[in-house]
């Protein structure tokens, strides 16, 4: 059987509805996945610290708690390569000295540990 010009086939339609419904099908499965992992993001605590260069040998670092403050377990404070120092149930306003600490140069990290087991950088940078 011979086709004439105006007898033409419905495979071209049928192939973008295809493609077309393929599309939406793993947009859907990527948008699911992604929502799903999306809310199991911790949302970040808010603890305020200060630190600062006391003097040539020494740096200090000032506690100042937001909202979370109360569920704040212990700091632990390293400077460089040195063994943290940790303070455990940390007050607002308390000052942590940091030795060893010269000037501009000290790279500290600050990690705040929560009564949840959690634990947040509070303070990364150079004094």
């Amino acid at each position: 059987m011979k086709l004439t010009k105006n007898e033409d086939g419905v495979s071209p339609v049928i192939g973008v509805i295809l493609m077309v419904a393929i599309t939406v099908i793993l947009a859907a499965i990527v948008a699911s996945y992604v929502m799903g992992h999306a809310s199991t993001v911790d949302k970040p605590r808010i603890v305020e610290t200060h630190v600062i260069q006391k003097n040539e040998t020494h740096g200090e670092l000032t506690l100042i708690k937001g909202p979370e403050g109360g569920t704040l377990k212990y700091l632990n404070v390293t400077l460089g390569n040195q063994t943290p120092i940790s303070r455990l149930n940390p007050g607002v306003g308390e000052v942590i000295s940091i030795p060893g600490a010269t000037s501009g140069n000290d790279h500290v990290i600050v990690v705040a540990k929560f009564e949840d087991g959690k634990e947040q950088v509070v303070f990364d940078g150079y004094i």
